[in-house]
């Protein structure tokens, strides 16, 4: 799970939550926060080895004095991907990046580009046969900085990926 902010006033901690049912949260990790900070925040957590099936989760946003809020919920569904995110290079990107794609069977995969703010900069879809695939995503034009690739199937199971461009 890949979040952000964009700066931080007397945030204590993010607690991440996670549901089989999608009302009874229990906590599965905590990140400390940066307390007072003016610039971008990034942090990940990832479940360990969750149960197959439909997880939904959220974030707890812990303040100094106690108060929380809480992001908003999303769903990932486990064990039923079709395909898999193995290596990226270069590492740190340029301005082209390589993605190898395992799949066990042909499928269609759109791939998304989101910025730190978010905002969706470039999508496309490519058709990956079953095996392993090398996949190129075109970073010319785009600034320095960290985004996050999303790549989904047709049934909507996805995967998500921090990358740094130099």
């Amino acid at each position: 799970i890949y979040w952000g902010t964009a700066s931080e006033t007397n945030n204590s901690s993010f607690v991440i939550e996670a549901s089989r049912s999608g009302s009874d949260f229990r906590a599965i990790g905590t990140l400390p926060g940066a307390m007072n900070s003016g610039l971008e925040q990034h942090y990940n957590f990832l479940h360990k080895n969750p149960a197959q099936g439909k997880w939904y989760y959220r974030i707890k946003q812990v303040d100094l004095d106690g108060r929380a809020s809480y992001s908003k919920t999303v769903i990932i569904e486990t064990g039923r991907q079709a395909f898999s995110i193995g290596r990226l290079y270069p590492v740190p990107a340029g301005e082209n990046l390589t993605m190898e794609l395992n799949s066990r069977v042909a499928c269609l995969v759109k791939i998304s580009l989101t910025n730190n703010s978010g905002q969706v900069i470039s999508k496309s879809s490519r058709l990956i046969t079953a095996g392993s695939n090398q996949v190129q995503v075109d970073l010319h034009g785009k600034a320095a900085g960290v985004y996050y690739i999303r790549v989904e199937q047709e049934n909507g199971n996805s995967q998500f990926l921090r990358i740094v461009k130099r």
